[in-house]
């Protein structure tokens, strides 16, 4: 995890710089609602999905290209919605109205970032549009996807309800966008935020944020109702994002983390917004080939209150990662409280011509000055920035909890047991014992055997393996055989061995001269099968007397 986040600050030392706002919607995905397409633009009608794209004559879905058509410098503050083709044409008319650049990524493009090989990098833009995708993203898309949001992109995630899937491949949009936040290479769970597995319909007033909110109330207006026709709602967790808000819930629900409709936060150098349904994007209009039944969510449901969500949280992703006047603060990545190894990324907010000097319990970090921090030991940080920013954060505390002390692993018998901690995980040549999570274990094979614990912090550590070559025998059992152990040569001449027939374990010898003397006592130890043991003693007459817990063999020894 800590080269993740090293990865990460050095990719946010070399900036990404939008030369202008240009906005992505993505179409590589099934975007396809069965009644809509959910495209910007589209100048042929010949596409399915089953479960991946082809084209034919007999197929009917919007196959939309790169440009809309026609060109957007046509749109000026009067122009409809049908300028464009498509259910999310009213969307992308809107964004060219603030002067946004508009794009599609068609069915045959490639989700990258940092490839100059692809003129439709994500690098080239600042907001991606993705509404309910209905195919997995690759492990390599996600990476892109993540890294650009890192990097200061806008990340616009449209979900739908719960089995939804549009194009039969078994996976639909809130599994979808799931994956991309659990399952990716840069790190787990980054926005705080979850898709629940819900389907409802709902119109909801529960608008909750502070004044001044980007979200609710943007440029676009003041957002106060939404209305779900078969979506879902999201979890958000503010242990995974500190920035995380939810600014609309189900009625019945006005605060807490759950029931969420409208979530959005920030993320490295970028943000993110999600919402839980695809209707209210739906604009009413799409393919004028077909004959279906569209709906008009995005001026018409909710008192059009879905056009100045939609878009006042898309010039919100647009708007540059900066602050004026030197509000200084900070974002993590990762929780702050954490195991020893473990680290947590700070990231400040950026502006031109700002400077930065961490501080750690209010005294400067050598060597940190840069808009973001890998910090890895417990303390209060703050960041304090210069040149056209001025101003020092609010702290934010990080709490490294430290790993308990390394099990071993001691054996009686057959049983193994360690020292105390909070929680145990015995496991078998590297594979976990299924309910084997007490400080004992009894084995019943042969292997390697390994304890993994935990401290009452959380933290965990795993001893070595503990190789177990052969079961020790019953008490019961030895004392009902002969020769267990035995003395060879007997009589010898000045060195005799012992050797077991079975493995023993707190084993120990102890010999006794004619007197009644002890002349050599072993320490306790573990006797392996067939395992030769050496004494070497003076001329005389002795006895021998090994102990094995319960057991007790005595022999005489004569050495000549």
């Amino acid at each position: 995890m800590k080269s993740t986040f090293i990865a990460i600050a050095f990719l946010l030392t070399i900036g990404n710089s939008f030369a202008q706002v240009k906005v992505l919607f993505d179409a590589t995905k099934a975007q396809t609602a069965g009644q809509a397409d959910w495209i910007v633009d589209a100048d042929q009608f010949n596409l399915n999905w089953s479960p991946n794209a082809y084209t034919g004559t007999s197929n009917w879905h919007s196959n939309a290209q790169r440009i809309p058509t026609p060109a957007q410098s046509g749109i000026t503050a009067s122009t409809a919605e049908n300028f464009w083709v498509g259910g999310l044409s009213a969307w992308g008319v809107d964004c060219a109205k603030k002067g946004y650049t508009v794009e599609t990524l068609p069915y045959t493009g490639q989700i990258t970032y940092g490839n100059s090989s692809n003129p439709q990098d994500l690098s080239n833009y600042k907001v991606y549009i993705v509404c309910e995708p209905n195919i997995l993203f690759t492990a390599a898309e996600k990476t892109a996807i993540m890294q650009f949001v890192q990097n200061g992109g806008g990340l616009f995630m449209v979900s739908d309800h719960t089995v939804s899937d549009r194009n039969g491949d078994g996976h639909d949009s809130p599994e979808i966008w799931n994956d991309l936040m659990t399952n990716n290479s840069v790190q787990a769970n980054p926005f705080g935020i979850t898709f629940d597995l819900q389907d409802f319909s709902q119109t909801s007033s529960s608008v909750v944020a502070a004044a001044g909110d980007s979200i609710i109330f943007g440029p676009m207006g003041t957002v106060s109702q939404v209305k779900w026709s078969g979506g879902t709602t999201m979890t958000v967790n503010p242990a995974n994002n500190n920035t995380v808000k939810a600014v609309v819930y189900k009625s019945g629900t006005s605060s807490g983390n759950n029931n969420v409709m409208f979530a959005y936060a920030r993320y490295g150098n970028g943000k993110v917004a999600a919402i839980g349904d695809s209707s209210p994007c739906d604009d009413g209009t799409g393919n004028p080939s077909t004959n279906l039944t569209l709906y008009n969510g995005y001026f018409t449901d909710a008192a059009g209150n879905h056009q100045k969500l939609l878009m006042n949280a898309t010039i919100w992703l647009a708007t540059a990662n900066q602050t004026s006047g030197g509000a200084a603060s900070i974002t993590t990545l990762g929780s702050t409280t954490f195991c020893q190894g473990g680290s947590v990324g700070l990231f400040a907010n950026t502006g031109t011509g700002y400077t930065y000097q961490w501080k750690l319990n209010g005294s400067n970090i050598s060597g940190a000055t840069q808009s973001s921090y890998v910090a890895t030991q417990s303390g209060s940080y703050s960041v304090t920035l210069g040149g056209t920013g001025s101003g020092t954060s609010s702290p934010v505390t990080v709490t490294v909890n430290p790993l308990p002390a390394v099990p071993t692993i001691t054996r009686t018998g057959n049983v193994l047991s360690t020292g105390a901690y909070t929680t145990y995980q015995w496991y078998l040549n590297g594979t976990l014992i299924s309910g084997a999570t007490q400080s004992s274990y009894t084995v019943t094979q042969t292997g390697g055997y390994s304890v993994r614990v935990t401290n009452s912090g959380g933290c965990a550590d795993t001893s070595a393996a503990l190789q177990v070559n052969s079961l020790a025998t019953s008490v019961a059992q030895l004392n009902a055989e002969n020769n267990v152990v035995s003395i060879y040569p007997n009589p010898a001449y000045h060195t005799s061995y012992i050797s077991t027939s079975t493995e023993l374990n707190n084993a120990e010898i102890s010999v006794y001269g004619i007197d009644g003397k002890v002349v050599y006592h072993s320490a306790v130890g573990t006797w392996n099968k067939d395992q030769q043991i050496p004494l070497t003693l003076g001329t005389g007459f002795y006895v021998v007397k090994v102990q094995s817990g319960a057991y007790q063999q005595i022999d005489k020894l004569i050495i000549y």
